[in-house]
């Protein structure tokens, strides 16, 4: 596993590689184009991506990399892990076995204080608990369905843990999994609405909401107001079929975050960036996401946006950058 240039993790960690598409979300997703790239006979990926209208695709198969599941154990320095970045640990083809031995290894850290005989019921004890694992999904309701109290996961990790496994102690409002983030992957109200309900009922120690690509505006304040969503992410949309976003979009999610008291998070512009020259740009894009005119510019009632690419959009937000994170806590 390597480093890794997503803005907000250090490493990524991919024991399971391909997916499938769920929403719009996916149309342009990065990891099928570059898994494509490495799709050859004999390479990681082959086999588990097609040729679609839009260029290459996950064709829904997934393989398990069973020889990676203790790769983060050999990283001695801590890292913010991106778990499964070229896939979905919730993929409905994973076995909910193979996610257990990944709960395993993220839960690892807990070995080594039984080892030394900590008290767990001690704040101590979690004080240092290595990695922090950022597991994103779009299929928000098989993993409640799979960390609920009872759930297939729970079942399937008492054989590592007997007598009191990670998930019971959650379960119970301890700290089990402190360096495990659960977030969901949202691009629009529609999928807002369908997933981060869900995310709020899943024991986590810290949950987070990663908006990209940003489609459409959302209402996030609902969803902010109990505190349970503890990182807002937002981002535009890369890649050469890159659909461009209305910069309030992303005013909207830093000021709703900063009301609420949420970490938020500016990833990127991706493709598009705001035009800067205020004489009209490559695009015009209405509040509500569809494409206008330079006259709808010059009212007032669109935005400009040109295509400049990736790095030269940057990740300026109103003149600067905001790479705000959370503080683990115990499960809320």
């Amino acid at each position: 596993m390597a480093d890794t240039k997503i803005e907000w993790a250090t490493k990524v960690w991919n024991p399971v590689r391909g997916c499938s598409l769920v929403s719009e979300g996916c149309r342009n997703c990065y990891a099928m184009r570059q898994a494509h790239r490495f799709s050859g006979p004999g390479r990681p990926y082959e086999g588990l991506t097609e040729i679609g209208p839009n260029g290459p695709r996950w064709n829904g198969k997934v393989r398990l990399v069973q020889e990676l599941l203790d790769v983060p154990l050999r990283w001695r320095k801590p890292q913010r892990v991106f778990v499964n970045s070229m896939s979905d640990l919730f993929h409905p083809a994973v076995p909910v076995r193979f996610i257990a031995e990944v709960f395993n290894t993220m839960a690892a850290w807990r070995l080594d204080c039984q080892k030394r005989d900590c008290d767990h019921e001690e704040e101590n004890c979690y004080k240092d608990s290595g990695h922090i694992y950022q597991i994103l999904t779009k299929r928000a309701a098989w993993m409640l369905e799979l960390l609920k109290p009872g759930g297939l996961l729970e079942q399937d990790m008492a054989e590592y843990w007997p007598g009191d496994s990670p998930l019971a102690m959650a379960y119970e409002n301890r700290p089990a999994f402190p360096n495990v983030w659960l977030g969901v992957s949202v691009e629009d109200q529609k999928t807002a609405d369908e997933r981060i309900p869900l995310l709020l009922q899943t024991p986590a120690a810290v949950r987070f909401v990663s908006e990209e690509p940003s489609l459409g505006q959302i209402l996030r304040a609902p969803f902010l107001k109990d505190g349970l969503i503890h990182q807002w992410i937002w981002g535009g949309e890369s890649g050469s079929r890159a659909r461009p976003p209305h910069p309030d979009w992303a005013r909207a999610a830093r000021d709703e975050c900063v009301a609420a008291n949420v970490e938020f998070f500016f990833k990127q512009w991706g493709e598009w960036g705001p035009h800067t020259e205020h004489l009209g740009g490559g695009l015009f894009v209405r509040p509500n996401g569809s494409l206008g005119t330079q006259g709808d510019y010059w009212d007032g009632k669109a935005a400009a946006m040109d295509r400049v690419g990736k790095k030269a959009s940057g990740r300026l937000l109103d003149g600067r950058e905001w790479n705000e994170y959370p503080t683990p806590q115990s499960i809320s």
